[in-house]
This record gives C-alpha cells, structure tokens and sequence, in this order.
C-alpha cells in the first residue's frame, strides 16, 4: 500500500486517509470497500519469446527468465497459475514494485504476471503478448481502506464513491477511459 498506514497506536494501524489496497484487506477495525477483481496476466515481449521460444506448459517457466514481485514480508508473490502448487517461476529477477516489473517486461527481459488493467494497452499495441492464458486462473482485487470515524466525513465518502465507479468504469472494463 502506497505509503503504508498513517499512523501507529498500539500496534493498530489507523488510516488518517482513504489508501488503496491490493488484496483483501487482514484488519477488520479498519472500513474497507472493494473496488474491483481483475485478471492475472503471464506477459512477455515478442522479442524476448523469439530469442527464448515461447512456453507451452507451465514447467517449461523454469527454462525462462521469470520476473517476479517481492512481496514487503519477503516472499515472491504468487503468480495465477492454475497447477500454482506444482510449480513455482524461478526469480530470474525481482523487483518489490510492479512498475520495474512491466518495464523489463517491454524490453524483453523475461516473462511477468501482471494485473490486466495495467498491461491492456501494451497487448492492444503488440508490445507484449500473452503466454500461457489457458494456465492462469488468479484474479485479484484492489480495495479501499479508511479509518472506522472517517467515513461519515462528506470528503472521504465522495472519495471512496469515486473511486468505486471509476474503478469499476475503468479498470474493470476492457477499454480504459481517460480522465
């Protein structure tokens, strides 16, 4: 979660503001809205599956360059594949932010499981492709915390009701619209 919680008392984190998270949220204090699920996407760039051919199961990800997320615990992320216990992705490299993740994916340095929403456009224009649909099954959500009092406050309820349709508008539909 961009910035991580506002403050700490007691070892309770207290949202001072709305914060978007992606996952279902562990603190039940804690008022929350989901926004939206999305698809998972294993992506590579056409480059990248030229020089290192394309997978066709799901153990051939060991013979690949698997870039992966580091989770703030330490563990990798999980990708969306529907055999996930049989097979675990090498981490050829990881970064602990998605954004690095997508960028290496464009220049051909591996394959990334990706959220949908943020790779759309990239596979519209052909700068990556997807690999292995048949073998994703992973959805994830993003989700909108605040603090149990804050929500009565018109500023925050405008807020988290935005959020709402433009996340449902926008990321939950197959064409993004523009702001």
């Amino acid at each position: 979660m961009p910035g991580g919680p506002s403050s700490s008392v007691g070892g309770s984190a207290t949202y001072a503001r709305p914060e978007i998270l992606s996952g279902e949220p562990a603190d039940s204090r804690l008022m929350h809205r989901r926004l939206v699920s999305f698809p998972w996407r294993l992506v590579a760039a056409p480059g990248y599956l030229q020089r290192s051919g394309a997978p066709r199961t799901t153990a051939d990800l060991a013979r690949h360059v698997c870039l992966r997320q580091k989770l703030s615990t330490g563990r990798l992320a999980p990708w969306p594949l529907r055999n996930a216990g049989e097979v675990e992705p090498p981490a050829s490299l990881t970064a602990n932010i998605i954004d690095p993740l997508i960028e290496m994916a464009l220049a051909g340095a591996g394959i990334a499981a990706l959220p949908d929403f943020l790779v759309r456009e990239h596979l519209a224009s052909g700068a990556l492709v997807t690999v292995l649909k048949q073998e994703t099954e992973r959805t994830g959500t993003l989700s909108v915390l605040w603090a149990a009092n804050r929500f009565r406050t018109p500023k925050v309820r405008a807020f988290v009701d935005f959020l709402h349709e433009w996340s449902r508008d926008d990321i939950g539909s197959p064409e993004p619209r523009r702001l």
